[in-house]
């Protein structure tokens, strides 16, 4: 768009706001840029109706339209085409309706998962979302990007756990699809549209949740390994067992170096995150141990409580905060059982190259978060472009996808972000020409 073109739309879109709305106009900051590309204004808006005024006022200034979370993971993604208008959601954070005798809770789509777990725990319930930075990552945001954290393991993924939701339409159309509760969920599959939509097709304003009991006791038991053959064997021996876990992970020494948890030593590790009453527990424990008895562990330990709490977020945080940010990040989606056929495979490549990879897994998955650290700080930028094609081509051997989350500019340029989508990305066009004909939302950044 002309730049003076685009000047007088914005002057005439704030014009035309109602004072309610105005009030809500903020200077656009660090915050709110995406891949170094900052809106003209920002918006945060304090009702559904305020969203739907701002997209339907957008759309008739052909301004375009950025919904921002709680801006913890706005690298995934490409860089927008265009970005006008930031419209941040982070003031829609209340609770709508919280039923505990149901297990169901509506919430705005801005509320933090920290603070919505913070509620449920008031009567012993908990939400399976696990995702970085949790005290910072909204709801809406989670659900847009859409990747499913560790403690999804044994409760389904995002999709299994909304049963209801309404969005806002670029047109400011609200609608609502699914409810509160599992027997009143007519049109529940619409909003399985906009999880993993990038904030493309709609903005997730609202969402219900089925919730669980939180378990009566838990503990995980942390074990490190010399071999990586010896880890990821046991971890699968654990995998194929009927042991009653709530989350199995696989770290290399790369990652554990930059989780710096000072109370596990260097190693490959295994986390395994175990629940049920105190015989059943005890059962849990006593088979794990003997599982990882087989296979030659170096250390093991137990952790409960705050400790196992404050572990089990480092190991989400992983990669996304300031401490473990890498200069590249893949996540990397396989069959399970094929997730130990890469994993050495993954770390020769880079080792090779002289850089440093930090490798964690949701073995229950068959997703490989895969970070590359620049120990040097001025490592060649053609290494990475050898990475990103080098694990794609190992991927694909095994029918799986890599994707660029994070990682210099000229990366998602010329190696693209997405791959192996390439159905995925016939239908997501035409879910686009209906849903968001005049392209205001997230233009460029799904694909």
């Amino acid at each position: 768009m002309n730049q003076t073109i685009k000047q007088k739309n914005t002057a005439d879109f704030v014009k035309s706001l109602s004072q309610s709305l105005k009030d809500e106009l903020t200077s656009p900051s660090d915050y709110h840029s995406i891949d170094n590309v900052s809106p003209t204004i920002v918006l945060s808006p304090i009702s559904n109706e305020h969203i739907s005024e701002s997209l339907r006022k957008a759309s008739e200034y052909d301004l375009t339209v950025c919904p921002i979370g709680g801006a913890t993971r706005l690298a995934i993604g490409n860089k927008p085409t265009q970005y006008d208008l930031g419209l941040t959601l982070n003031k829609l954070d209340k609770v709508i309706d919280y039923k505990p005798s149901d297990l169901s809770i509506t919430v705005q789509a801005g509320i933090t998962l920290e603070k919505l777990q913070k509620q449920l725990q008031k009567n012993n319930q908990f939400l399976p979302i696990s995702a970085p930075l949790a005290q910072r990552s909204t709801i809406g945001g989670i659900l847009a990007i859409g990747t499913s954290g560790s403690l999804t393991w044994l409760n389904g993924t995002l999709r299994d756990l909304v049963t209801g939701m309404k969005t806002v339409h670029p047109d400011g159309v609200i609608s609502k699809s699914g409810g509160q509760v599992m027997k009143n969920v007519s049109g529940y599959e619409m909003s399985r549209l906009h999880i993993g939509g990038l904030g493309t097709l709609a903005v997730i304003s609202e969402v219900s949740f089925k919730v669980l009991p939180k378990p009566e006791n838990e503990v995980s038991v942390i074990t490190t390994f010399a071999s990586q053959a010896d880890a990821y064997n046991a971890s699968m021996s654990i995998f194929r067992s009927k042991i009653n876990k709530l989350c199995l992970s696989y770290i290399n020494p790369g990652a554990l170096h930059h989780l710096n948890i000072k109370s596990i030593k260097p190693g490959h590790l295994i986390a395994v995150r175990l629940f049920g009453k105190n015989l059943s527990l005890k059962r849990c424990i006593d088979e794990v141990d003997s599982l990882l008895k087989q296979h030659n562990p170096k250390t093991v330990s137990q952790i409960r409580e705050q400790e196992q709490e404050d572990v089990w977020q480092k190991i989400s945080d992983f990669g996304w905060n300031s401490d473990t940010k890498p200069y590249l990040s893949m996540r990397i989606s396989l069959p399970p059982n094929t997730v130990g056929d890469i994993l050495g495979s993954l770390e020769s490549t880079t080792i090779t190259k002289g850089l440093m990879p930090g490798l964690s897994t949701n073995i229950g998955h068959g997703t490989i978060l895969f970070h590359v650290y620049d120990v040097s700080k001025n490592a060649d930028q053609k290494k990475f472009g050898e990475i990103v094609s080098d694990v794609r081509r190992l991927v694909r051997q095994r029918r799986g996808t890599a994707v660029v989350e994070q990682g210099p500019e000229f990366i998602k340029e010329d190696f693209g972000v997405w791959d192996g989508f390439e159905q995925n990305e016939k239908t997501f066009k035409s879910l686009k020409s209906n849903y968001d004909p005049l392209n205001i939302l997230n233009p460029g950044r799904l694909f």
